[in-house]
Formats: structure tokens, C-alpha cells, sequence
């Protein structure tokens, strides 16, 4: 029986706050900036005024901007303790929560305030919005932090009161039932602790709703031009910092922390010798394969659980049992692929080409697996030479009452122009295709000429709620849309946040002994991890698809 607690709501140091909204933070070289996105028609001077800085300070931050702003492009703005007040001071309003009144002395700062009170500065800030300068005689507003959480603890008891008595009202329904209906009715009470994203969970013993997370990525903002491959990183941040946000709706109380590694060996190191780093409980990144081993072997000799987002090639994740690889080779993934295989295609023949005179991209490992299931299953199968196939495909077509699967196991390009122009000849109507997924990056149409079966790690259905949701904080958010891309780099992130934190904090910091035994569907792929020999976990989550006259679909 699961224990149950409610999670509530509480302020979190996630994020910056420069007037009345808040904007992500890095740090880069022991500065820390805000990054903020251009809106229309917006130019230095508007810039200057929202962040109380000199247009100065954000041109020199900003090499590439100094011949005009555009459109949703990423700048990073200084943060600076005192922001310039443009206009004159308003009086502050007295919340309608505790706090305490305090009239501003000499050598007070918002810093010294908030170490003497014991809240932050942003907790100053908001009650306080014309406090980003401080004159000798004004009045400020301080947050009673042991008033608040008493009240706060008031509401925690009733809370968790009202969902005890709800949970032990479905209990009672599900005993009257039957036993075996019990998970039904506890399913239905963590429903009432979700969040529209999907992010309900219980509190364990180990983190407390509270993370350390650091983010290492190549976020290149000095860089003079930008493409394509340095942005999707800050958009990947993006995502994390809107999974963060979630999850503070529901309790959690989560420092994040961003550094620029850029590409280089020395810049790695630098940002790893930062002090702070070891107190991280999560680490993600790095982005490319230079600096994996790097950050491998400051997680192990620190015991620091770090997520490689994009690299598919860690050496180091057969020995190092505190590294997580979301996007695994493709050869890791044929045990399970040749699994749901045959799941997908039990009733079917299968018809295997042979590649042997082209080794180039050959996906026979995929095939070496395969057979020993098929013939498990009793699957009937049967090789073809690579000659005159659409002929044989169609004489095999004609004498079977099944669905033909036809698997060629390569990715050669050569070969598959060849086998694009075979496959249009094909008049069997019972015959559909194997594909992987490098085949559609070459743009052959002739190859979907039949249905195609094929997987996939990413895919997301804009048509899906969870998704419209995720535009709708991120324009919230950011001020811009999302682009609907595949993948989207910005819903990566989101989905890898959010599925390690919450399952970090549901089962703690041994929370590994449970990963091969949870199984998640985020918005754009699937969590299915795997431990690697002594060492790390790998995701072999895979999503099925077909592509047929009607579209694409997917299986699951």
C-alpha cells in the first residue's frame, strides 16, 4: 500500500528575477548573466530599462549584437547587484502574508538584509519591487520566514489530512471490490496529485523535494555567428528550465545551475574546478564526445549521477556506475527491437535480402539477433539474393495467405536507390517494409512506394494535450513560440529533466536499484533503461511507427 503525501506549493531558487519576470541565469567564468531573448521591436535602450543595466555593459557582453538586435535572438544580459532605476521610486504595498518592517541604515545592503533575515534576495525583491537601490530612510519589507512556515505547516497538515482521508476512503471502496483492484483505486489518488504535465510524485526520505542540478553544455553565447548547433543547446536549457518550473508547482525545490563549457579541453576543466560542482546531486551534460570522459571521471571520484544527453558513444558506461546515456547506439538496441519484432509481426513471414557484397552501413547484427527470435516465436522467414527482388518478393506473395515483412539489413545508400527503384515494382498488395531509421535522412521516395515499418527515439504529436501544454509555457515563458521540429531539442530537455528528478526523488538517492523496472512515455521518447555491464544505465526506450498512404502512426 502506498504512502501518500501531498506536495505543496514554495519558492524556489530557480531562476532570476530582473522587474516583474523571471529570466534563466548562467555563469560563465565566475560571471553570471541573464539570458534573455529579443522581442519585437525591442532595441538596446528598452533592454537597458527592464534589466536596470547600461546599454554599454550589454553591448560588451554581446560582441555580436553591436550592429542592431533581431528577433528572437539569445543575449546575455550582466547581473549586476544594484540595477539602475529609470524611473522614480513607487511606495512597496504591504503583503497579506507575515512580515516584518525594517527602514534602510547606512552600509545596508540587499545582501547583508537577506543574510541577517535569513531570505534570499528575490524573496526581498518581490515584495519590495523598487528596492533594486536602497537609500538611507526607506522602508522595506521583509519576509517573516519563521511566520511563513508555520503557516505553511498549518496548511501541510490539513493538506495531508484531506488526501489521508481521501486515500482511505478509495482503500475501503477497493477492499469492498476486491483486492486485486487496489492499485486501480491508489492509481486514481496520485491522479489528484498531478500536475498538468504528468509530474505528480510522492517525497522520499533521501532528497526532500530539494536538487542541486548543474547543466554543462556548449552554449557558445560569445560566439560572433550562431547556427543551428549552438542553439539547440540553449533551447535543450530551455526545456529543463520550464520541467523545473513544473516541478516547483508541486514542491520541489530546485537550484539550477548553467555553465558554458564550450569546446575546448581548457574550458572543461575550468568549470569542473569550480568548487560548487562537487555539491551538485545531478549533473547534465556535457554535449560532445571530447569532453564525456572528462565529466565521467569527476562524477565518479565525486558520486554525482550525470545524464549524457547526446552523445551515443561512452566508453566509459560499462565501468562508471554513475553515468546515464539517454541516446544509446543502435546495436544496443537490437536485443530489444528484435523482441517487439516479433511481438508486432507474430502472424507474418518475414522475407530477409542478402547484403553481403555491400558492408558499408550493414545492419546484419540487427539480423543475428533476429532469426534465434523468430524461430522462438515460429515466425516463418526466408532469404532472397539481392537480384530481381520485386519479382520474388511477389512470387512469395502469392503463395502465402500472411503479410509479407521485407527486411533488407543495410543503410547503404547505393544499395537503397537500388532497392527503392525494386520496390516500386512490387504488385503484391499484402507486402510492407522494414525500414531503419537512417533511411528517411536520404530521401528516396521510392522506398515508402509500400508501408513502411520503422522506429524511432523521437517522436512528438503536436495534436497531443501534453504537447499544446508545453508551447503554451514555453511561449509563457520565453516570450517567443516553440519550433515544431523533430527533435525538438527544447522537449528533450524537458523530458530528461523531469523523468530523472521526479524518479530521483521518489525512490532516493539509490534510486538506480530501481531504473531497469520503470518504464515512461515523456513527450518525445520513451525512458526504458538498461544496466551496461558493472557500469551506467543506457536508454533502449524505442517508439514503433508505420508509414502508410494515411500518414504516419504510431504503434506504440
Amino acid at each position: 500500500m502506498r504512502k501518500l503525501l501531498l506536495i505543496l506549493s514554495c519558492l524556489i531558487a530557480l531562476v532570476a528575477i530582473a522587474g516583474n519576470k523571471t529570466y534563466p541565469k548562467i555563469t560563465i567564468e565566475g560571471k553570471e548573466y541573464y539570458l534573455y531573448t529579443v522581442q519585437k521591436s525591442e532595441g538596446y535602450y528598452a533592454i537597458s530599462q527592464r534589466f536596470g543595466v547600461p546599454q554599454t555593459m550589454i553591448i560588451e557582453a554581446n560582441p555580436q549584437i553591436e550592429n542592431g538586435l533581431q528577433l528572437g535572438q539569445i543575449i546575455k544580459v550582466p547581473v549586476v547587484e544594484n540595477p539602475i532605476i529609470a524611473t522614480q521610486k513607487k511606495e512597496n504595498e504591504k503583503p497579506d502574508f507575515p512580515v516584518k518592517t525594517y527602514t534602510i541604515r547606512p552600509k545596508d545592503t540587499l545582501y547583508s538584509l537577506s543574510k541577517k533575515y535569513k531570505v534570499s534576495v528575490d524573496d526581498i525583491l518581490k515584495v519590495n519591487p523598487s528596492a533594486t537601490t536602497l537609500s538611507i530612510g526607506d522602508k522595506l519589507y521583509i519576509p517573516d520566514s519563521v511566520a511563513i512556515k508555520k503557516e505553511q505547516k498549518k496548511l501541510q497538515e490539513k493538506a495531508i489530512k484531506d488526501q489521508t482521508d481521501k486515500y482511505n476512503a478509495l482503500v475501503k471502496q477497493a477492499f469492498i471490490n476486491t483486492e486485486d483492484t487496489i492499485d486501480k483505486y491508489t492509481d486514481a489518488l496520485d491522479t489528484l496529485l498531478n500536475s498538468e504535465l504528468d509530474f505528480g510524485e510522492t517525497i522520499s526520505k533521501d532528497y526532500n523535494g530539494n536538487f542541486k542540478i548543474a547543466i554543462l553544455l556548449p552554449f557558445m553565447l560569445d560566439a560572433t555567428k550562431r547556427d543551428a548547433s549552438m542553439d539547440r543547446f540553449v533551447d535543450f536549457y530551455k526545456g529543463c528550465v520550464i520541467a523545473a518550473d513544473s516541478l516547483a508547482s508541486l514542491g520541489f525545490n530546485i537550484d539550477l545551475y548553467s555553465y558554458d563549457i564550450g569546446k575546448t579541453h581548457s574550458q572543461i576543466t575550468s568549470v569542473l574546478n569550480n568548487p560548487m560542482l562537487k555539491q551538485m546531486d545531478l549533473i547534465i551534460g556535457p554535449a560532445y564526445q571530447s569532453q564525456v570522459s572528462y565529466v565521467a571521471k569527476f562524477a565518479q571520484e565525486n558520486k554525482i549521477k550525470t545524464i549524457i544527453p547526446f552523445s551515443s558513444n561512452i566508453t566509459d558506461i560499462n565501468t562508471n556506475k554513475y553515468l546515464y546515456q539517454v541516446v544509446s547506439p543502435q546495436k544496443d538496441i537490437y536485443p530489444r527491437l528484435s523482441e517487439k519484432f516479433c511481438e508486432l509481426f507474430a502472424n507474418k513471414k518475414v522475407i530477409i535480402s542478402q547484403t553481403a557484397s555491400i558492408t558499408t552501413y550493414n545492419k546484419s547484427g540487427f539480423t543475428d539477433l533476429l532469426l534465434p527470435q523468430l524461430e522462438k516465436h515460429n515466425i516463418e522467414y526466408q532469404y532472397i539474393d539481392d537480384s530481381k527482388i520485386a519479382s520474388k518478393i511477389d512470387s512469395i506473395a502469392s503463395l502465402s495467405e500472411k503479410e509479407i515483412i521485407f527486411l533488407t539489413p543495410s543503410s547503404n545508400e547505393v544499395l537503397l536507390n537500388k532497392l527503392g527503384e525494386q520496390l516500386e515494382l512490387v504488385k503484391a498488395k499484402n507486402v510492407s517494409v522494414f525500414a531503419f531509421p537512417e533511411w528517411s535522412g536520404y530521401q528516396i521516395d521510392e522506398l515508402y512506394s509500400l508501408p513502411v515499418y520503422s522506429f524511432t527515439s523521437y517522436y512528438t504529436d503536436y495534436d497531443n494535450n501534453r504537447t499544446k501544454r508545453f508551447f503554451n509555457l514555453f511561449i509563457n515563458k520565453f516570450g517567443i513560440p516553440g519550433v515544431q521540429q523533430t527533435p525538438n531539442y527544447a522537449i528533450f530537455g524537458f523530458d530528461i529533466f523531469q523523468f530523472f528528478v521526479r524518479n530521483m526523488n521518489r525512490y532516493g538517492k539509490r534510486f538506480d536499484k530501481h531504473l531497469e523496472y520503470i518504464s515512461e512515455e515523456g513527450i518525445q521518447m520513451n525512458f526504458s533503461f538498461s544496466k551496461m555491464g558493472l557500469g551506467g544505465y543506457s536508454n533502449l526506450g524505442v517508439i514503433l511507427q508505420k508509414i502508410d498512404s494515411k500518414g504516419l502512426n504510431i504503434i506504440e
